[in-house]
């Protein structure tokens, strides 16, 4: 299928979100499922801590199939709170009945200033994502489980989403297929080139946005990203937001959730 590539005022995608939430059968949690713990420094208001490497955000009724969202946040310093991405994700898990995976970047990947090596980060080169990866995702699975055993039920669905240099990780993993997903989106992200002989052999719904506002750099690798989909014959959605810069909004998770065909 082509690539949409368009200009979309904010109301419409609005409207698509509110269509998909109200057409979607939900489903209550299991009881004795908990999913209240208190918040800790990592993981804000409305967020369970499942170690310290990861939040789980579960709304009070679950989208059926029942489904889970990890997500790659964008580079943070060390002392500082990922306050209005969690607040984002939160608000669209609610909307829309999926749970959220907010996993924690690592120290010492974002090596290409001296000045942010201690943030945290997540692979965007091919070397460290070969190297540092493997551990990484073994890392996401074991938070997985814990996150249905926390449910008290196995998620049916699994996505993966990114914003800024989380959404460079997610579209390495997502393209070489090293994480299994039934759908994936970014924000603020793409890539640079793509060695498409690395190229997994699924091709699930692909989200990615970026403002207008934005560095140029920034767009031309979402586009660069978005031709290669489209050339391999995924379903894409490259949305370029008008007076946007580096920025998520919940419409981007409502606009994924609705090409991931929920």
């Amino acid at each position: 299928m082509m690539a949409r590539r368009f200009r979309a005022p904010s109301v419409v995608v609005v409207v698509l979100a509110l269509l998909a939430g109200c057409s979607r059968d939900r489903k209550d949690l299991p009881s004795g499922a908990s999913t209240s713990e208190p918040a800790t420094a990592w993981c804000g208001e409305g967020w369970r801590a499942l170690d310290d490497g990861a939040c789980l955000a579960v709304p009070d009724h679950l989208a059926t199939p029942t489904s889970l969202v990890v997500y790659a946040h964008g580079m943070s310093a060390p002392d500082a709170l990922p306050t209005d991405e969690q607040a984002t994700l939160l608000a669209a898990a609610r909307s829309h009945g999926f749970a959220v995976l907010f996993v924690r970047g690592k120290a010492g990947l974002c090596a290409w200033d001296p000045g942010v090596v201690d943030h945290l980060c997540w692979p965007t080169k091919q070397e460290t994502v070969d190297t540092a990866g493997p551990a990484i995702l073994a890392e996401w699975e074991r938070a997985q489980a814990r996150a249905e055993a926390t449910v008290g039920a196995r998620f049916d669905r699994r996505y993966l989403f990114g914003f800024s240099n989380g959404g460079y990780f997610v579209a390495f993993l997502t393209v070489e297929g090293r994480y299994r997903v039934d759908g994936a989106g970014l924000v603020g992200a793409g890539r640079t080139a793509v060695d498409e002989s690395l190229s997994g052999a699924a091709r699930p719904p692909f989200y990615l946005a970026v403002g207008d506002q934005e560095e140029e750099v920034t767009q031309k690798d979402a586009a660069t990203l978005a031709q290669v989909l489209d050339r391999a014959g995924w379903k894409t959605a490259h949305v370029v937001h008008p007076g946007r810069g580096h920025e998520l909004h919940e419409d981007d998770l409502a606009a994924a959730w609705t090409l991931w065909g929920r």
